[in-house]
């Protein structure tokens, strides 16, 4: 009897010994598969899922995934060569039913919600471009071209620097076979047929020409690629690369993978007729879901006609772009032998609570907890597993004791150092390139801006250069930047001070940042020389805190006035520079004595003038960095004779009110008249000053010579008429040749307009112009402040030089001219001078004249 409990126990133990060992020795086990293909929207998820299954499952197991796009997934799903289809979209007819023909049962298994958005790479746009349906077909067909398109403009007017963007636009597109393909095409068909699937005159074929109409699903027409205009990328990864690496970009993808990689998001109009982005919208919302998708019968016919685009125009958040991602699974699953269950695992772990808390991660919406349950319970009672096979998968949740270390188990207790350190590393790696892409704080201010992390080139033209200086100015003030700030912590510890190396002239500025890489040069220089460079691409103003709100601004705006919709009725320029000029006048009137740094004498050294004194804020609201610019004239105007008054009579005209007015509201606000309190401290500066001949014609401004003629006798002396005031886009800019004409008029003639006294905006700067004007005629300066002038950093605006004055009555001869220097210091121009109609008989026809040319100091 001993003998017997022996042999049984010995049984029994070695019974217990060699099931563990059998389990243990892999070896003896074949290596079981699952593969799949299809869309490259959830790949990413996809694949951490099978990295997880491929850790956690004993004995081993090889799964794949191969992101090939929904059309190429459906083709391998046709044609037998993977275990699973995937795909945003449904099968297509034809697929679905060569399979029902065949006598096979399709299902289709619904795991999450995407959505597909609309993303660009225009520098210094980022987020809020607007693009209505029909816009965007039209450039996604190739009939809008360029960024700065009146259409695209039209929607865009809170968007001002778009309209500098000349730049083709680079259309990136999918290859064919994608499911963000029939998301786009859809939406266009839905939305604006006319301009994409019914393009009237269209030929019958379509074709990839501007005229033609293109298909609607998973692959149309596209032009072949060329630099700069159309691009094709074949798959999300790509596209979202080549997005973000090539500027003036626009292509399409799933939301989540352009928002994760911080691309700027497109507003798009849903069919409510709301513009919103994907961020800002319902995706999934249960009535949705319930309206769009048959989930109690995963293999109903129903299912190819399934499309969520441009769906519910009940809901104004609705998101317009939204596709059901599927899975395509035979019903009978026995060809897959043993591994027809690991398919059947993989589809609940897909649908189960792990895999759900992932998604958000991801920029997937999961289904409900009760429509997951219904779909699986769905894959449960469809799905047939081989009779023959003798493998039960399974599932460990939580530890239970032997049963998750045998053979056949997906335990969630089991798992790799990579497994499980993936995820803190990729969001270790975000925040890493976060704090590269130009530091911590260009990153805060940026938000969904990709910043590269190459180094800041400081482009200047040096200490000396009043927009760097006035840059300075701003960054040394406390009441501006904060007294904790570093540059102003710097600079009262004299340690902040503009580069002395590397420096440029100052009109070399706009091209020295224009021909560096995007975001690798940052340049202080007037507004107006970025207006006036040819080439813009990538150059762009910075946008600053405003002084009063701290709204983020760029010179073209103010707190208040940001776009179309804030601005009067009279548009936004002049009600831009209006603003700088009261805020000027403020400044002015709460600045303490001494602290503009006005010389005593109005002759004296104005070097340390300032429009910015330190801890003085203005109370409108604009743009924090502008100043004054000056031109010299000469204060002696004795010599010049008859010539002189002439002088004057335009000094003092530049000076007026009308003068002003008719700065900002035609220049605005690239320039900005002076404000009344600021013409006065001039005007009377040089009345104090300037002298001319006793015996001199005396000159007035009149509108224009008609208004001269009515207003005075042919007995009276000569009135200055200005003709015309120069347009922005003309004259009035570094490097132009426009002038302000001024003719000189006593009679009914309206001919002498442009023939007499010329007053011309200076176009060619002259650098050393505080020498050349002491030199030249050694005698005091009047500064005399014409415009306050806004710019990217440092704001200057184009000087205006008295360069030119005809003579009239008496002018000069041969042997010395009213601007004759006493030696050849500055910039000789030689002009003739028509007199006047009355000059007395006799006189001489023509004058030859030299001139000084003068520019900002």
């Amino acid at each position: 009897m001993r003998c017997s409990v022996l042999v049984a126990t010995l049984l029994a133990a070695t019974t217990l010994w060699a099931a563990p060992a059998l389990a243990q020795n892999e070896a003896t086990q074949p290596l079981y598969q699952l593969h799949g293909s299809g869309t490259s929207n959830p790949a990413p998820i996809i694949w951490r899922v099978m990295d997880l299954m491929m850790a956690r499952t004993k004995p081993r197991v090889a799964m794949s995934y191969r992101s090939v796009g929904s059309g190429s997934g459906a083709a391998d799903f046709l044609a037998g060569a993977n275990a699973f289809g995937c795909g945003d979209v449904p099968l297509p007819n034809s697929t679905y039913f060569d399979l029902v023909g065949r006598g096979q049962t399709v299902m289709h298994v619904p795991y999450l919600i995407g959505s597909v958005s609309v993303f660009h790479n225009v520098p210094g746009v980022g987020d809020g471009l607007v693009l209505p349906p029909c816009t965007l077909a039209r450039i996604m067909r190739g009939d809008i071209t360029v960024w700065n398109h009146p259409d695209i403009l039209a929607n865009n007017t809170h968007l001002p620097d778009l309209a500098t963007v000349t730049a083709p636009i680079r259309v990136v597109h999918r290859n064919p076979g994608s499911s963000s393909t029939y998301a786009i095409t859809h939406y266009f068909n839905k939305a604006c047929p006319s301009q994409w699937s019914a393009v009237a005159g269209s030929p019958a074929t379509k074709t990839a020409d501007v005229g033609s109409s293109r298909t609607v699903g998973v692959t149309t027409e596209w032009p072949a690629d060329a630099a700069g205009r159309w691009q094709t990328v074949l798959n999300s990864q790509e596209m979202v690369e080549q997005i973000a690496g090539v500027p003036f970009s626009l292509g399409y993808v799933e939301s989540g993978q352009g928002l994760n990689a911080g691309l700027s998001e497109v507003a798009l109009q849903n069919a409510n007729g709301t513009s919103l982005v994907s961020s800002d919208s319902d995706v999934a919302p249960p009535s949705f879901i319930a309206e769009q998708f048959p989930i109690n019968n995963l293999t109903s016919a129903d299912w190819v006609q399934v499309n969520p685009v441009y769906a519910s125009p009940s809901n104004p958040r609705q998101w317009p772009l939204v596709l059901g991602t599927y899975f395509y699974v035979r019903a009978n699953a026995t060809f897959l032998g043993d591994a027809g269950g690991l398919l059947q695992l993989f589809l609940n772990f897909m649908l189960g609570p792990d895999v759900t808390a992932l998604m958000p991660s991801y920029f997937f919406v999961p289904f409900s907890t009760n429509d997951r349950a219904t779909i699986a319970s769905g894959v449960t009672s469809a799905l047939t597993l081989d009779p023959a096979s003798t493998v039960n998968w399974r599932y460990e949740g939580a530890t239970n004791n032997t049963f998750g270390q045998q053979n056949f188990v997906f335990s969630a207790r089991r798992d790799s150092y990579l497994t499980t350190t993936v995820s803190s590393l990729a969001l270790d790696v975000a925040d890493a390139k976060k704090t590269l892409m130009m530091g911590d704080a260009y990153q805060d201010d940026n938000p969904g801006l990709t910043l590269p992390g190459n180094p800041i080139r400081l482009i200047t033209a040096g200490p000396d250069d009043t927009d760097a200086r006035a840059v300075l100015a701003y960054l040394s003030d406390p009441a501006l930047v904060g007294a904790g700030c570093g540059g102003a912590a710097a600079a009262a510890a004299g340690g902040l001070a503009i580069p002395t190396a590397g420096v440029v002239d100052n009109a070399a500025v706009v091209d020295e940042v224009a021909a560096g890489a995007l975001y690798s040069g940052l340049g202080f220089v007037a507004a107006s020389e970025l207006a006036a460079a040819p080439v813009l691409s990538g150059v762009h103003a910075a946008a600053l805190p405003s002084l009063v709100s701290n709204t983020f601004v760029r010179p073209n705006q103010t707190g208040t006035i940001r776009d179309a919709a804030t601005c009067p009725a009279s548009g936004c320029g002049g009600a831009v520079a209006a603003a700088y000029s009261a805020a000027f006048d403020e400044i002015l009137a709460a600045a303490p004595a001494g602290s503009l740094g006005v010389p005593a004498a109005v002759d004296g050294d104005w070097s340390n003038f300032t429009a910015r004194p330190l801890g003085v804020k203005p109370t409108t609201d604009v743009y924090p960095i502008f100043r004054l610019d000056f031109y010299v004239a000469p204060a002696d105007l004795v010599h010049f004779g008859a010539a002189g008054e002439a002088a004057r009579g335009l000094l003092v005209y530049g000076l007026s009110g009308d003068l002003a007015a008719r700065i900002s509201g035609g220049l605005g606000p690239a320039f900005a008249g002076l404000g009344p309190a600021a013409r006065r401290l001039a005007a009377a500066a040089l009345a104090a000053v300037q002298t001319a001949a006793a015996d001199g014609g005396k000159w007035a401004v009149a509108a224009s010579s008609a208004a001269a003629n009515a207003s005075q006798p042919a007995t009276t002396s000569p009135a200055l008429v200005l003709s015309r005031l120069p347009p922005l886009a003309d004259s009035a800019l570094p490097a132009s040749d426009a002038a302000v004409f001024a003719a000189s008029s006593s009679d009914s003639s309206s001919a002498g307009d442009l023939s007499g006294t010329a007053y011309q905006a200076a176009a060619e700067a002259v650098r050393t112009t505080w020498d050349k004007a002491s030199l030249a005629y050694d005698i005091a300066v009047a500064a005399l402040v014409l415009a306050c002038v806004l710019s990217v950093a440092a704001l200057g605006l184009a000087v205006w030089a008295l360069q030119k004055v005809r003579a009239v009555e008496g002018a000069a001869t041969a042997g010395g001219g009213c601007f004759t220097p006493a030696a050849t210091k500055y910039e000789k121009h030689t002009d003739v001078a028509h007199p006047p109609p009355g000059l007395a008989a006799g006189g001489p026809a023509t004058t030859a004249v030299e001139m000084g040319a003068y520019d900002k100091i």
